[in-house]
């Protein structure tokens, strides 16, 4: 596609020089850009691509989005079962999800716990296993883990800020400036009474787990209400 298109800017400018054809060399000219910009997106989208696939999946590795372990590389999705243990080996990891698949495949949907807009656990009492999830319909396979397997969990409020407002500062350095002069009004600007808020910030609940040695952390936004106790019952189980 780029020789294409430079074949078409040197006709261009074979146009302009030998017929002075200025029309001609302007459509050339047109056709041999449009080549070029075809062919400098596509050579940047095989670029994002590598030439090895994934070595657990097979599907082709994104260059820029790829993860590290022991032996190999594996692409994002494959790599939510051994986020923490960058040094397993291939072998592990399919292991790994062989047995998520398995898990799946049993799963018995006995209790779901939700809120309104809130993220699921979802349990199957009877295995004693679970996964979490943003949404009812599954874009991904979750991670299956048993209630064995939850080596701790946390919920966290990630984006919040803090903002500080003074009250009544204003009001005392007029009052302060009055009486005693510009002293009194920095005093009273200075003691003016400071309420901090909290604002914003979407909570995340952050579920650790040692899958067949594999250490990896699952999450999901806006946990459900009682995400902690149903979280301690499974871990006393």
């Amino acid at each position: 596609m780029i020789i294409a298109a430079i074949a078409f800017l040197s006709l261009a400018i074979i146009f302009l020089i030998t017929h002075m054809d200025i029309e001609a060399a302007v459509g050339a000219l047109g056709v041999g850009v449009l080549l070029l910009i075809i062919g400098l997106i596509k050579k940047k989208r095989s670029s994002y691509k590598s030439e090895h696939p994934c070595s657990i999946c097979n599907q082709k590795l994104p260059k820029l989005v790829r993860s590290q372990i022991g032996d190999g590389e594996i692409c994002s999705a494959c790599s939510r079962i051994c986020l923490h243990s960058m040094l397993a080996t291939t072998d592990e990891v399919k292991a790994a999800w062989e047995r998520n698949h398995e898990r799946l495949k049993k799963f018995e949907e006995s209790r779901v716990v939700k809120s309104p807009l809130s993220g699921r656990i979802v349990l199957d009492t009877e295995h004693k296993w679970a996964y979490i999830s943003q949404k009812r319909h599954l874009k991904k396979e979750p991670i299956v883990f048993s209630f064995s397997e939850i080596e701790g969990y946390q919920i966290e409020s990630a984006g919040e800020h803090t903002v500080t407002k003074k009250m009544g500062g204003f009001t005392r350095a007029v009052v302060g400036g009055t009486l005693f002069g510009t002293a009194g009004a920095i005093v009273g600007a200075s003691t003016a009474k400071e309420q901090i808020k909290t604002r914003g910030g979407i909570p995340i609940l952050y579920v650790n787990l040692k899958i067949m040695n594999l250490r990896t952390t699952d999450s999901i936004a806006h946990p459900p209400v009682g995400a902690n106790r149903i979280l301690n019952s499974m871990m006393n189980q």
